[in-house]
């Protein structure tokens, strides 16, 4: 199904005005299905959680 032209625009204005929203939320995502989805390693969990405590301590 096409998309109308008023549908794309305000698509293009949504994505222009949540840039950083849509960022945060795909590097999220990515993240998650790293740790659920591909069978990580012991050390790869551990660097993971030293990053995440690391920048708990930071706030």
């Amino acid at each position: 199904m096409a998309r109308s032209e008023a549908l794309k625009k305000a698509q293009q204005k949504y994505y222009s005005k949540h840039k950083e929203e849509m960022k945060r939320n795909m590097y999220k995502s990515h993240a998650k299905h790293f740790v659920l989805d591909f069978d990580p390693t012991q050390e790869e969990l551990l660097e993971l959680k030293k990053l995440i405590e690391k920048k708990l301590g930071e706030m």
